[in-house]
């Protein structure tokens, strides 16, 4: 990245490729899929998750819902967990902040809207709501685009931990 950065050509190359990164973290089709999933489970309390700050924002803002991220203060980030866990909010979405160090025993669906390839960074996340209670269904969702980078780290990411004789739970 450093090296690229020293040309015009490294420094347009380094642009198209935040330009597409931007471009496949919340398209249209995402922004359905969000949408279509927080009807279908808008009783159950949902946690949403990012890649990068501006798309926890845009979520924020689309459905009006909070947003915790690295800009979100300590005391502000508390009222928000709080007025979840009581079911005040519905829903959350965050940028990476949610990932590790913070309980949210009350969650019970997780939307990966984007995100690294990392396996420890996806099973942070899902950890989110796989914390036990009574009654409790833990369901996880992770939307990727076809065809793109996000749907082949999904996929390896995914087969490193599968068991080689567990089906298949792809169509």
């Amino acid at each position: 990245m450093r090296a690229a950065g020293r040309t015009d050509a490294g420094r347009a190359a380094l642009r198209a490729f935040h330009e597409a990164r931007r471009i496949v973290g919340l398209p249209r089709s995402k922004r359905h899929a969000i949408d279509h999933l927080l009807d279908l489970h808008a009783a159950d309390p949902t946690l949403l998750f990012t890649a990068d700050t501006a798309d926890a924002y845009e979520i924020s803002r689309t459905f009006l819902i909070p947003a915790i991220t690295c800009e979100t203060d300590r005391g502000e980030r508390k009222e928000i967990l709080r007025r979840f866990d009581a079911g005040i909010y519905r829903a959350l979405v965050s940028a990476k902040v949610l990932n590790e160090g913070i309980d949210v025993p009350s969650a019970s669906v997780a939307v990966v809207v984007g995100g690294s390839g990392s396996p420890v960074e996806h099973a942070q996340r899902i950890g989110r709501v796989l914390r036990p209670l009574p009654g409790k269904i833990a369901r996880v969702y992770e939307l990727v685009i076809a065809g793109t980078g996000e749907m082949w780290a999904s996929m390896r990411r995914n087969r490193s931990n599968v068991p080689e004789s567990a089906p298949s739970l792809r169509p």
